[in-house]
């Protein structure tokens, strides 16, 4: 006779809370791209700098920097933060301009509604000024 363990219930389901990614490398790249204060930038170069500050041990780990930061440059051009001037030169985007400032509506008169040929005032507030207790001011 074989004799199984009751079941027990499933615990529930932990929700996964998604980060965004942020590589290191994309302050670097910013950095970079950002030192002549909105200028254009030769893209080949800013690459040998950054992957020369990081001091790769051979060829293969050079060759994987290199393609790691033009993966995350493209990352950064979709995401609007460095703006691609020609086929070798890039540029930060510039920051959004703030909106205008909203005009303050202008004050329209006061209508009385519903037409009357003496104005109310309501003692109860009411939609239409209305109600069972009114005062009629008579001109």
């Amino acid at each position: 006779m074989i004799i199984f363990a009751p079941e027990q219930p499933k615990p529930a389901p932990i929700s996964v809370i998604t980060v965004p990614v942020v590589d290191s490398l994309d302050g670097k790249i910013m950095e970079a791209v950002g030192q002549l204060d909105g200028e254009p930038v030769a893209l080949w170069p800013v690459i040998h700098e950054i992957i020369e500050a990081e001091h790769p041990a051979d060829r293969t780990q050079r060759r994987r920097l290199c393609s790691r930061l033009l993966c995350r440059l493209r990352g950064l051009i979709r995401a609007g933060k460095i703006v691609r001037e020609s086929k070798s030169h890039v540029r930060l985007a510039a920051p959004p301009s703030a909106p205008p400032p909203t005009p303050l509506p202008t004050p329209r008169p006061v209508k009385n509604w519903p037409p009357s040929p003496y104005p109310t005032v309501a003692d109860l507030g009411s939609f239409h000024g209305g109600g069972p207790h009114k005062v009629v001011f008579r001109v």
